[in-house]
């Protein structure tokens, strides 16, 4: 099925602004932080030089073999129009994007969603780099001793990695806690359209219910199309790469101000708090992508310091300060560096974590030294180690 009948359209009522772009070069941090942060904008071949840019769906296999990808289908009524979670293995995910997708219509075919790059396959971290724009996150800040068995937690393993075929997408939606987040894209091309509060002043008014997604004063928000926007899952019953079927029953949608813009590989995408986006794959894509809480994003720390002034209990509110980092410090860095983190910390934790689920499993030894072969070079020792005991283990 051909991605056509999503790109821009002259009978679209609302008002379209094409999402600026930037190099890296012309972008400082200073003038990120105070020109930039309620615009989407698209930093051109900001990961050009990355490593991750050579992933193929052929190397992801070789590397991450045994590992499970969450698949979605489209489904309305479901968060961005997602559900039918369905777990397959890398080898059966990476052949079926190249090109087992073809014959399904676009509504059957499965999106790759949220792969937990750290915990599933370590050594793809090694790979790309957190942009300086994003380096300091307070959702990563902390004790992290922990950190290796909270798989529960998304949070402390972004960026994940997403791919997906021809045509899959995510519906309008916003993001948990209306964070603002971060793509880089490693292959083909992807369509995003945004609707940001400061130019649809409707999504920020103020509703006497308790759902709706957070605003730029911290309060549940109402929207132009509030029957369109506000379903108890969620999911919208507005579809933003279809809008022109829900016009008549909509008629407010044409006041929307939508940032419209193509996502190619090598660029980075930011989209600011609490900004309903949708996302479409024109091509066959593969993607990383983050949410993060910068301690320079002063729309961002008034929420949560409403948030936590209602529920201190909440870990983040463990996290917030009034001390900014200096700009200065804002720097490309690794995963680990990232984190707050070190790699060898990590695989000490996650090998003694995996061994111990294994001993109560049937997982095969095969699949034990394919989940965490990745950290063989920064702990040989204890890797030989675990996979003996494992194996005598296996032979009792």
């Amino acid at each position: 099925s051909s991605t056509g009948d999503y790109t821009p359209k002259e009978d679209v009522c609302w008002t379209t602004k094409m999402i600026r772009t930037i190099t890296s070069e012309e972008l400082s941090v200073e003038a990120f932080y105070q020109n930039y942060t309620t615009e989407p904008l698209i930093i051109k071949g900001l990961a050009d030089s990355w490593e991750a840019r050579r992933w193929t769906f052929a190397s992801l296999r070789e590397r991450c073999d045994e590992t499970l990808m969450m698949t979605l289908q489209f489904k309305k009524q479901e968060w961005g129009n997602l559900g039918s979670d369905q777990w397959v293995d890398m080898d059966t995910f990476t052949r079926y994007m190249e090109g087992g997708y073809q014959e399904e219509e676009w509504q059957q075919r499965r999106y790759g969603f949220d792969y937990n790059i750290i915990d599933r396959c370590p050594s793809l971290s090694k790979d790309f780099k957190v942009p300086k724009y994003f380096s300091h996150c307070l959702l990563q800040k902390g004790e992290r001793e922990n950190a290796a068995s909270e798989l529960d937690n998304i949070r402390y393993f972004w960026p994940t990695m997403m791919a997906g075929p021809p045509s899959t997408r995510s519906e309008v939606h916003y993001d948990d806690d209306g964070l603002p987040f971060w793509m880089a894209l490693l292959s083909g091309k992807k369509l995003f359209r945004v609707l940001t509060p400061e130019h649809n002043p409707s999504l920020i008014e103020p509703r006497d219910v308790d759902e709706g997604w957070p605003g730029l004063d911290g309060a549940p928000t109402s929207s132009i199309i509030p029957g369109a926007f506000h379903h108890p899952s969620n999911s919208y019953g507005f579809e933003i790469f279809r809008p022109e079927a829900y016009v008549e029953r909509y008629p407010d949608i044409c006041n929307l101000v939508t940032h419209e813009g193509i996502l190619e590989a090598g660029d980075v995408l930011y989209i600011p708090n609490s900004s309903p986006h949708g996302a479409v794959n024109l091509e066959a894509t593969i993607a990383i992508t983050a949410n993060y809480a910068s301690p320079w994003d002063d729309v961002q720390m008034q929420y949560y310091a409403d948030v936590c002034e209602a529920m201190p209990e909440r870990d983040l509110c463990g996290k917030l300060s009034s001390e900014k980092p200096s700009l200065s410090s804002f720097r490309e860095m690794d995963y680990f560096e990232y984190a707050g983190y070190t790699f060898e910390k990590w695989c000490q934790d996650r090998l003694y974590r995996t061994f111990h689920f294994l001993l109560l499993t049937t997982i095969t030894q095969k699949s034990f030294s394919t989940h965490v072969r990745s950290c063989v070079h920064k702990n040989t020792v204890s890797m030989l180690v675990y996979i003996h005991v494992f194996a005598a283990f296996r032979r009792q």
